[in-house]
């Protein structure tokens, strides 16, 4: 009795897998037999089952109830007939996603190098004549980068008897003035070697002695913070992006560090209102002319 069961119990699970084997076969058959053209709705298996299940009952086989399974037709290559079409140039999806032209050099009102070199050049020669002024106007290559290279290689582009003579002007605002300043210093320009670090309270003793000079009270100490101007807020008072700032034909304050009245050469170079421009002046000539204020200003 137990053998019998043994074996009926193996005639069912071979029927079960045949009938699964031949549904299977039944429904690929019928989807290959479908053009790609035709192919617009997705194969059921039901349809065809109903094939297998004549194949079965011919067979003598018990039939099981099974889930429906749903085959797709398999995609078209794309770029085919009777398939997706491949994406173009005019499909709405493709050409709205390109990325259109960027903001060339110099475009847009924000942009620290609006100005080409040249016309820097020529704006700061006629200041130059202007002042009567000794100074020189050296273009420099972007390619290698000037600001990018040692102080030594600089130096040797522009000429100089050493890595003292180069210097930077940069732009301290005291942030501490808030609304009218009253007369008070707010932003000065200060011309520092590179070999040097700017003092902060050096300068702020500095900016409380010019104000002296103009008759003002003074202030506490806390009442000065020192910072640094960069980027726009740069610009908007010098005229001068980035590593171009010069101290011609600026309505401002401007402060020599001492250790470059001691240069050897009398001469000292600086940014000249361009990246890619720079300016050579006299030391003794630039202080008379252009009224700077020399005094101990690095550490």
């Amino acid at each position: 009795m137990d053998r019998a069961r043994s074996l009926w119990g193996f005639w069912c699970i071979q029927s079960q897998c045949l009938q699964n084997m031949l549904v299977l076969l039944s429904a690929c058959n019928a989807s290959a037999a479908i053009p790609t053209s035709q192919q617009k709705r997705p194969l059921h298996v039901p349809v065809a089952m109903a094939e297998s299940s004549e194949a079965l009952r011919r067979l003598g086989l018990p039939l099981h109830s099974m889930c429906p399974i749903q085959l797709r037709a398999s995609a078209p290559a794309p770029g085919s007939r009777g398939g997706v079409k491949a994406p173009g140039p005019t499909d709405p999806e493709i050409r709205d996603a390109r990325p259109g032209p960027g903001p060339g050099p110099g475009a847009g009102p924000g942009s620290l190098d609006a100005e080409s070199m040249e016309h820097v050049k020529a704006r700061m020669q006629e200041a130059v004549a202007e002042l009567g002024l000794t100074a020189a106007l050296l273009p420099v290559d972007p390619h290698p980068p000037y600001y990018e290279q040692s102080l030594e290689w600089r130096r040797d582009r522009l000429g100089a008897s050493s890595v003292e003579e180069l210097c930077k002007s940069v732009v301290m605002e005291n942030t501490k003035l808030e609304g009218d300043a009253d007369g008070r210093v707010r932003s000065v320009l200060v011309v520092v070697q590179y070999v040097a670090k700017l003092h902060k309270e050096k300068l702020i003793k500095v900016v409380q002695a010019m104000e002296a000079e103009r008759g003002l009270p003074a202030l506490g100490k806390k009442q000065y913070n020192m910072r640094l101007l960069e980027g726009a807020a740069c610009q908007a008072i010098t005229g001068c992006g980035h590593n171009a700032v010069t101290p011609l034909k600026q309505d401002l304050p401007i402060v020599l560090s001492d250790a470059i009245t001691n240069l050897p050469s009398g001469q000292f170079w600086l940014g000249g209102g361009h990246v890619d421009l720079k300016l050579r002046l006299q030391v003794e000539e630039a202080i008379r002319v252009m009224k700077m204020t020399v005094a101990d200003v690095t550490a």
